[in-house]
């Protein structure tokens, strides 16, 4: 039992020691080194394993120098397709480490092989980027530049590190940009030239264009056309223009400022350096206003003195727009020629129209306001500024509206009393009389008005004393009759409109009394003398005079006695 338990003391301190060593010394890096070189990792197998043998004082894990060089080595494969240069360089490394570390023979043998079969293929490479790039300095003289970029291209895989390569490589690029820019330029030149009205701008920058792209590709022969073509559409658009300003000026001389203008504006467009352009050009934009104020003014003006029934403002407007057609054209002979038409115009008309007001002032001295108001309207039409005849014309008017209005009046009279309302034809006649105090129909027409009103008067005054008579009699209806006519024939009496008023009232309590004396009738023949008495009463309150009231309360009373 002792054994056992020294036993199982001394392996779990064996145990202990293993977990030690394997834990923090270098069997951990050890095996970290070989898990990381299986996966190709050799850049971290290699800190590992130099870790491990930093580490490794006893020298437990000798194999340990054999897989540093083994990882130089698998860098190297790792690298050979890709950078040859970086893969001699790791394949020396690995010989060298396998010396200096005392690695096994036989593997540093191995290592020396690989590295002088990496060394054959980077010369082989050489001579191979070196066999393109001559293939590519042929393609370039003959300006294959396509072809000469893509053997460099193939030859820079080839070998990095070829820095011949590369620099013909920039230069063959460049090449073909500006090759490319050339062509661009002669194309953006080959548009302007192109375009459906070709001025001398556009010409100039064609020309400019095609030089930049001759300064880009010397060997580029549209570039050379193109600078020919330019300097030909140079050359002919300054004839045109030239042409064009010839035309103008012969235009401005005919004083055809429309034309002159046109093609002035024409030759500017074609040429833009010319300096003997702009100055005529404004000159014929000047006169070219100037006559189309003139025309306009003209036009106007001819329209003015033409007008159908022309007055003297029509004439002094087309003074006033020759005038100003005089001003805006120094050419004015046909504006000269109509002002003095226009002016005799205006005095023949101002003279017209003092003849129509002077034949007015006669009629309206004379009271014949009709004709009057025709000639002062005549003139106004003539010379709608003549201050006295639209005065004298205002005055004839209001005369002649009161003439009228006198006239209203007077058949309104006659109407009335035809209707036999003398009041309101007094009125009528005494507002004719207002309007025209001298007006002898209207005198007459008011006395015929006040005597028809005096005998209405006094046949109302019989109506009157008629209806009296009759509501003595309780003849209501007939006196009301009587009373509608007395205030008909004269509606100023207060008394007669007063006392026809008491009579309907009169009328509405006998209507109402007839009602209780038919009640109380029917009382009496119920045998209800007292109900019978009430109802007589109320209709004798009503109509105090009333004998079939007075009748029948008796009888009630009778009845009750008995």
């Amino acid at each position: 039992m002792k054994n056992r338990t020294r036993i199982a003391g001394m392996a779990l301190l064996f145990l202990g020691m293993a977990l030690v060593v394997t834990g923090c010394g270098p069997g951990r890096c050890y095996n970290k080194g070989v898990e990381k070189y299986n996966v190709r990792d050799y850049d971290g197998a290699l800190g590992e394993f130099n870790k491990a043998l930093s580490k490794d004082k006893n020298n437990e894990f000798p194999d340990t120098r054999d897989w540093i060089v083994k990882c130089h080595m698998g860098r190297g494969e790792k690298s050979y397709e890709a950078n040859i240069y970086a893969s001699v360089a790791d394949f020396d490394r690995a010989v060298d480490e396998g010396r200096r570390l005392g690695a096994s023979p036989a593997l540093i043998e191995e290592a020396q092989r690989r590295h002088d079969d990496a060394v054959a293929e980077r010369d082989r490479r050489a001579r191979e980027s070196k066999r393109l790039q001559e293939e590519a300095e042929t393609a370039i003289a003959g300006r294959d530049y396509d072809q000469a970029e893509q053997l460099l291209a193939e030859a820079m895989e080839i070998d990095p590190r070829n820095r011949d390569t590369a620099n013909l490589m920039n230069e063959v690029r460049e090449i073909k940009r500006k090759i490319a820019d050339s062509q661009r330029l002669v194309n953006e030149g080959n548009a302007l030239l192109s375009k459906p009205e070709v001025t001398l701008r556009d010409a100039e920058a064609a020309k400019g264009k095609f030089a930049r792209a001759k300064q880009l590709c010397e060997f580029n022969r549209e570039a050379n056309e193109g600078i020919v073509r330019a300097e030909d559409a140079i050359a002919r658009i300054k004839r045109d223009a030239e042409e064009h300003y010839q035309a103008g000026v012969k235009h401005f001389e005919a004083r055809e400022w429309s034309a002159s203008v046109d093609a002035l504006e024409e030759s500017m467009r074609l040429d833009y350096t010319r300096n003997d352009a702009p100055q005529k050009l404004r000159k014929a934009r000047e006169m070219l206003s100037a006559q189309r104020s003139y025309e306009t003014c003209m036009d106007r003006a001819r329209e003015k003195f033409a007008a159908p029934e022309p007055s003297v403002d029509d004439a002094d407007e087309a003074i006033r727009l020759c005038d100003r057609a005089i001003d805006a054209y120094p050419y004015h002979d046909e504006a000269k020629e109509l002002r003095e038409k226009a002016s005799a115009k205006r005095e023949e008309l101002l003279k017209s129209a003092e003849e129509h007001y002077n034949a007015g002032a006669a009629a309206k001295e004379a009271g014949d306001w009709k004709t009057a108001e025709k000639e002062f309207d005549e003139c106004l039409k003539i010379h709608p500024r003549h201050a006295a005849a639209r005065t004298d014309l205002a005055e004839v008017r209001i005369k002649i509206e009161h003439e009228e209005k006198v006239a209203e009046l007077l058949a309104e009279g006659e109407e009335f009393l035809r209707l036999e309302n003398p009041h309101n034809a007094k009125r009528s006649f005494q507002d004719a009389k207002r309007l025209d105090p001298g007006n002898k129909k209207a005198v007459d027409g008011e006395h015929r008005a006040i005597t028809m009103i005096a005998r209405f008067n006094q046949e109302a005054r019989a109506l009157y004393e008629s209806a009296m008579d009759k509501i003595e009699k309780h003849d209501y209806h007939g006196a009301l009759a009587d009373l509608e006519k007395a205030v008909e024939k004269n509606p100023a009496a207060a008394l007669y409109v007063r006392k026809r008023d008491d009579v309907k009232k009169m009328i509405e309590h006998a209507e109402d009394a007839e009602a209780f004396i038919a009640e109380g009738e029917e009382f009496l023949r119920l045998e209800k003398p007292h109900d019978a008495k009430k109802s007589f009463q109320d209709a004798k309150r009503l109509d105090p005079g009333n004998k079939k009231a007075v009748d029948g309360e008796h009888r009630a009373i009778t009845m009750i006695a008995r």
